[in-house]
């Protein structure tokens, strides 16, 4: 994975020190109607000098069941980022930053969203699990994410070039 990371290779370029978080989570849970729940834990914020969320998946019995990131610098997706608003863009296939999967490409009843793009950020970062659906619950099957980040801040800062 760090071979395609610009961030990474500059971490390896720099000889900084770095780490992976793997975390994949199998078992389902209820997302109570318009939920946003906070992953790994409730209140759990990745704290570092740099990182960058490299993929995120997640799988739910509904079309409305979304996820969201909030990060420094400034990132906050105020539009909840559902399978179903991917599908009305026409984001199905793993060639645009996040993309849907929907039946036949995955069992009956199965509904999947994918980010496979790279998201970096400074100082911190949250994930969350989204009901999209103001009226119903969902479940949420399981998620998986790798996250890459900085054990300790560079000596010299990350010049913009």
């Amino acid at each position: 994975m760090s071979a395609v990371s610009p961030l990474i290779s500059n971490w390896i370029e720099n000889d900084l020190k770095w780490r992976y978080a793997f975390q994949p989570v199998l078992g389902p849970f209820t997302l109570t109607p318009g939920q946003k729940r906070q992953i790994p834990l409730e209140d759990f914020i990745f704290r570092a000098p740099e990182g960058t969320l490299i993929h995120m998946s997640v799988m739910f019995d509904s079309p409305q069941g979304g996820m969201s990131m909030e990060s420094e610098p400034n990132l906050d997706f105020k539009i909840v980022n559902i399978i179903n608003n991917n599908l009305a863009s026409g984001h199905s296939l793993p060639s645009v930053m996040t993309h849907a999967r929907v039946p036949p490409d995955t069992p009956a009843g199965l509904f999947s969203l994918h980010s496979l793009h790279e998201w970096p950020w400074l100082e911190w970062c949250r994930l969350y699990i989204v009901n999209g659906d103001a009226a119903q619950a969902i479940r949420c099957i399981g998620f998986g994410y790798t996250m890459a980040y900085l054990i300790e801040p560079r000596k010299t800062p990350l010049e913009n070039g």
